[in-house]
């Protein structure tokens, strides 16, 4: 393991074991662990099952993404870019991605660099969409309509910005280092409608997904009206994909949520301890799965 990369680890490991004895101190662990004793096992399976499903529509989204041609190894690059991802401070997991698509599929760094950007602006899109139901309370018609024209029409203007982009980056007719080099990062980028719409829309089903899952699992933890579970979770997974933070989100995850939880009166003890809950069962998950991951076969 590179220095570099095992200062990382360690970084990982530190906080982590720092988190759960503060864990411990605020709730006691026997009590964490007694919550997910009681837990419905149905609760438990739905969850779970969600979670994978996710997985694998993301996985879905890189296969079709990047047009790559072995869909078992997609999942396996998947998972493990997840849990680094998860992982590593300040996202430095996403790193991994372009390494992970140059060893498997022999992708280009700047390619998958910038397709990895296309994709977590669909995922910024696509989790502004699941939060725009939680504005409409608060909204009158006609602007959350304004709202929702203007999310459905952000993508398609999305794409004829990126195609224009290509177009620019392609003629121009220097053959100098970085020109070449952002020439082949285009050419590596999807220039079809088919399958840019394809990837918005695995996005959109993939976020739904999650988010549902998360609140159900939340409202199984502390008894709060669904509307305060949805918008705790959407405000902890919007902590997740921000450019800077700790490993695993770990805190910052926990705080978005627990302010989410504040606007609606939540005991603010109650709203932490349910938002620690989900996110340890996001963070097991994902180092299960990426165990799992590297059993599966990788394209020859």
């Amino acid at each position: 393991m590179m220095p570099v990369a095992r200062s990382r680890l360690l970084v990982a490991v530190i906080i982590a074991i720092i988190y759960l004895a503060l864990v411990h101190y605020l709730f006691d662990l026997k009590v964490i662990i007694s919550q997910w004793r009681e837990l419905p096992a149905s609760t438990l399976m739905l969850a779970t099952a969600g979670l994978l499903i996710s997985y694998l529509l993301r996985a879905w989204r890189n296969h079709n993404f990047f047009a790559l041609d072995h869909f078992p190894t997609s999942i396996r690059l998947t998972l493990i870019h997840n849990a680094l991802n998860h992982w590593l401070p300040a996202r430095t997991g996403e790193f991994s991605f372009p390494l992970l698509m140059k060893r498997y599929f022999g992708h280009g760094y700047a390619g998958s660099t910038h397709g990895l950007l296309w994709l977590r602006l669909m995922d910024l899109h696509a989790l502004a969409g699941t939060a725009l139901p939680v504005f409409y309370p608060f909204l009158n018609t006609a602007l959350f309509f304004l709202l929702l024209t203007a999310w459905l029409a952000s993508m398609p203007l999305a794409f004829w910005l990126l195609g224009h982009f290509r177009q620019h980056i392609l003629a121009n007719p220097s053959d100098k280092r970085l020109a070449t080099m952002m020439k082949k990062a285009v050419n590596e980028l999807t220039g079809s409608k088919r399958t840019f719409f394809i990837a918005w829309l695995l996005s959109m089903t993939n976020w739904t997904v999650k988010i549902c899952l998360l609140t159900l699992l939340v409202t199984a933890f502390v008894t709060v009206p669904a509307t305060a579970a949805l918008t705790a979770v959407i405000a902890g997974e919007l902590t997740s994909i921000l450019p800077i933070h700790a490993p695993g989100g770990l805190g910052t995850y926990e705080a978005g949520m627990s302010a989410a939880f504040t606007l609606f009166s939540i005991d603010f003890k109650s709203g932490l301890q349910a938002a620690v809950q989900a996110h340890l069962f996001l963070l097991n998950l994902a180092i299960i799965s990426a165990v799992f991951a590297l059993l599966i076969p990788k394209k020859r």
